[in-house]
C-alpha cells in the first residue's frame, strides 16, 4: 500500500485536524499535566508541521510558563521547512526554538529535557520500543514528564491491523512493555470523536480522499476505486445512527 507521506501527508493531516476534537483534548491534558510548572525546555519528537506545537507553545506561554528552548526533530524534510517557517512566523527569531531534520533513533543531544513529547509517533519508531523508552529517559531532567499520545485498538483504528506494511501497535502493547519492565506510569483516556460526514458524500473530492487518507495511514489517492470504497463503508459502519461522528479515542501515557 501506499504510505502517506510528505507534503500531501500535511495536507491530510490539516484536514483531520478540522474534524476531530483530539487535538483540543490532547491540548487540555498537556495543560492540565503542565500546570504550576515555571518553565519547560521541550522536545517534541515526529513534530511535523507544528500543527500540534505551534498551539501548545502559545497555550503555555499564555499560562506564564517559560520555554527556554523549544526542539521539534521530524525525519521528514518537508514538514521541517514548514514547522520553521510556523515557528518563525508565531514567535520571531528565537535561536532557542530549533528544528531539526533527523529521526528520534539519530538524534543525540547535548542538553535534556523537561517535556518529552511522542504526539501519535511513538508506534511508528523502528526497532525496540523498549530502547526508545530507555533513551528518552536518559534526555529527561529529573522532575521532567513524557508525554506519549497513543491510538488505542479497535474501533476507528481497527483497520490499521489490515493494512498492509503498518504493524499495529497501540495503547495497551505499549502499556505492557512498560508494566513488564516495571517502569512506572499512569494513563488517562481522552475519548474523542472525528466528523466523518464528509466521507459520506457521493463525489470524491480532494478533501474527502485526504480525510480517508488520514484515517487509513495510506495515500488513498493510488489504490483501487473498489479498496477505497471498502475503507469508506468500513467508516460508514462506525458511525452511531442519527450521528455523523465517530469515536477515535486515544490515550496520554506519562513517565
Amino acid at each position: 500500500m501506499p504510505a502517506l507521506a510528505g507534503e500531501y501527508y500535511a495536507q491530510c493531516h490539516q484536514v483531520f485536524r478540522r474534524a476531530t476534537n483530539q487535538s483540543d483534548l490532547m491540548l487540555t491534558a498537556v495543560r492540565d499535566y503542565c500546570r504550576g510548572t515555571a518553565s519547560l525546555r521541550i522536545l517534541s519528537v515526529g513534530a511535523g508541521i507544528g500543527l500540534f506545537e505551534v498551539p501548545m507553545i502559545k497555550m503555555l506561554l499564555a499560562d506564564g510558563i517559560e520555554i527556554p528552548a523549544f526542539v521539534g526533530i521530524d525525519n521528514d524534510l518537508h514538514a521541517c521547512v514548514v514547522l520553521r517557517k510556523s515557528l518563525l512566523d508565531e514567535f520571531g527569531d528565537n535561536p532557542n526554538f530549533i528544528v531539526q531534520h533527523t529521526a528520534f533513533q539519530d538524534f543525540n543531544p547535548d542538553s535534556i529535557f523537561d517535556l518529552i513529547l511522542f504526539n501519535h509517533v511513538f508506534e511508528y519508531l523502528q526497532g525496540s520500543h523498549l530502547k526508545w523508552i530507555q533513551k528518552s529517559k536518559r534526555l529527561i531532567s529529573d522532575n521532567g514528564n513524557i508525554f506519549i499520545f497513543s491510538p488505542n485498538r479497535g474501533g476507528i483504528n481497527k483497520i490499521y491491523e489490515s493494512v498492509e506494511n503498518l504493524a499495529p501497535f497501540f495503547a495497551n502493547d505499549l502499556e505492557s512493555i512498560l508494566a513488564d519492565n516495571a517502569i512506572p506510569y499512569a494513563t488517562k483516556l481522552l475519548v474523542a470523536n472525528c466528523d466523518i460526514t464528509i466521507l459520506g458524500e457521493s463525489d470524491d473530492d480532494g478533501d474527502k480522499i485526504r480525510l480517508l487518507s488520514f484515517l487509513t495511514q495510506i495515500d488513498c489517492r493510488e489504490i483501487s476505486t473498489n479498496k477505497r470504497k471498502e475503507y469508506l463503508d468500513y467508516f460508514q459502519s462506525l458511525r452511531p445512527a442519527g450521528k455523523y461522528s465517530i469515536p477515535h479515542p486515544t490515550t496520554l501515557i506519562t513517565l
